[in-house]
């Protein structure tokens, strides 16, 4: 089971506004949907983000792309984790990417969409909301 403490700390619920409450209790019942069906272990890596915490981790993330000589990433303020609205979980083998495209009518069924795994190598991004393009996989 996915405990809800997994996708938001306590006192970041104390805070957290009630459109954000809804949408980690539906992001909530959801994940936990898949992790009864997938029958192994899930672990959250990142679920809700205070703005803070999001520009934390961008900046980590370009730090380490300015040693690699890579193009820094703009940071994404429309990001659903700082809406309650998604989570990752940690796939370090691929085995819930595997486990989640032979069952997309699961996903589809319980309204979840996916960053692309080509984008997401050790980790699955799960959203409660639809991307611009509408489609259940889709680039970042």
């Amino acid at each position: 089971m996915i405990y809800l403490y997994e996708l938001i700390s306590d006192e970041k619920w104390l805070l957290a506004t009630l459109d954000h409450k809804f949408n980690l209790q539906q992001l909530h019942h959801k994940l936990n949907f898949i992790r009864v069906l997938y029958a192994k272990p899930m672990l959250v890596s990142s679920g809700y983000r205070s703005k803070e915490d999001h520009f934390r981790i961008y900046n980590d993330i370009n730090e380490k792309r300015k040693q690699r000589g890579d193009q820094e990433l703009t940071i994404p303020w429309q990001s659903n984790h700082l809406k309650g609205a998604a989570a990752d979980i940690h796939d370090e083998f691929q085995g819930l990417q595997k486990w989640l495209s032979d069952n997309l009518d699961v996903v589809e069924h319980l309204g979840l969409y996916m960053e692309k795994f080509e984008h997401t190598p050790n980790w699955v991004h799960f959203q409660i909301y639809p991307p611009k393009s509408g489609l259940r996989l889709f680039n970042p």
